[in-house]
């Protein structure tokens, strides 16, 4: 991820926690903890204001990158999400599930703007 100031670094473990790098030192930037089971895909938005996660606990989570905390927490799909993106220069994001189902999200307002079967 690139910052306006400095390049920033995001890997999901397998203890359920996205960890953020400075680029530059390697040193911890942030700890993003919550989800309840593995992550399966994270994303983080133009800007690099938020990042979004998906997991197998069928939730996104939407993350502040200024200080890490979780901003909402949705649960979007009735089976374990395989997937999510942002828009380029947008807060829509994409995600899709075992489920079948691909749904739209505005996470400025946390709204499901559309779900594809």
């Amino acid at each position: 991820m690139y910052g306006r100031q400095y390049e920033r670094l995001a890997a999901s473990l397998q203890n359920n926690q996205i960890h953020i790098q400075y680029g530059d030192t390697g040193k911890n930037a942030l700890k993003l903890y919550g989800h309840k089971l593995p992550i399966t895909d994270f994303d983080i938005s133009s800007d690099g204001a938020l990042l979004v996660s998906a997991s197998v606990d069928k939730d996104l989570r939407v993350w502040d990158l200024d200080f890490g905390h979780c901003i909402r927490s949705i649960f979007a799909h009735s089976e374990p999400l395989t997937a999510v993106r942002f828009l380029k220069d947008t807060h829509y994001a994409i995600s899709g599930s075992k489920d079948g189902h691909i749904k739209f999200w505005d996470l400025d307002t946390y709204q499901l703007i559309q779900d594809l079967d």
